[in-house]
């Protein structure tokens, strides 16, 4: 490898970190993780308090065959499949969520009564052009949504349409960087940690920063994934289970 820094914190001792790990990295197979299961029943009386919720609930679950077992596959067919912005948003967040997340019901309904949703069908098509900063500055605006949640979003509306798409970046992830990088990982736990919604209300140059910081991270996946020859998701899908 040349030695060489990409933007700022990606330097040589990244790369090489990742290097050794090139064999195991470029097995992982994303779409082999397991899938997110959640309570039908639940899910379907809370999200029937807002018309909005429950008519994305209802054609989600004709979607996933009245089950609610979603996979990353499930996420991407639901895009070819013609699934409304609002059923794959809906399906987006609750594999994002553990089954035994109890507060995931009433974050997935925040999401749903924020006006800023009104927006989501544009975000989603700025996902698809590979306008991540736009798409992340609509998503990020929905009450309650942070980094971890949208960059889900990004990831799953810009893979198949984008070359260099977006990743994901979740307090997991975050946390196997520190396992390679401790000033690495830290500076990106800064963007997961925080609600870029609260921040956006406080400065415009606080919630520019949050993304510049994912942006970061997004163009480091995609330059480590070129130089060991596979996928970024499967870097990130690594790092995931770091």
């Amino acid at each position: 490898m040349n030695d060489r820094k990409i933007g700022t914190l990606i330097d040589e001792h990244i790369l090489s970190a990742l290097q050794v790990r090139k064999e195991r990295i470029v097995s992982c197979d994303p779409l082999s993780q397991e899938p997110i299961v959640h309570d039908r029943a639940k899910w379907q009386t809370a999200l029937a308090t807002n018309k909005m919720s429950k008519r994305a609930f209802d054609e989600a679950i004709e979607f996933l065959n009245n089950t609610l077992s979603i996979t990353r596959k499930t996420l991407f067919d639901a895009i070819t499949e013609g699934v409304s912005p609002h059923g794959r948003f809906l399906m987006q967040m609750m594999w994002g969520y553990p089954a035994r997340d109890g507060r995931a019901t009433s974050k997935v309904l925040g999401y749903f009564s924020s006006p800023e949703l009104d927006y989501l069908e544009e975000a989603f098509a700025h996902a698809a052009e590979g306008e991540f900063c736009e798409s992340y500055t609509k998503l990020c605006a929905i009450s309650g949504l942070s980094t971890s949640y949208a960059t889900k979003s990004l990831y799953f509306e810009s893979r198949g349409s984008v070359k260099d798409y977006a990743v994901i970046l979740d307090d997991r992830v975050c946390n196997g960087v520190l396992a390679l990088s401790s000033s690495w990982g830290s500076f990106f736990l800064t963007v997961t940690a925080p609600r870029p919604s609260k921040l956006a209300k406080k400065s415009k140059k606080n919630f520019q920063t949050a993304y510049a910081k994912y942006e970061q991270y997004l163009k480091g996946c995609h330059e480590i994934a070129r130089d060991l020859g596979c996928e970024a998701d499967q870097v990130e899908y690594f790092l995931f289970n770091l």
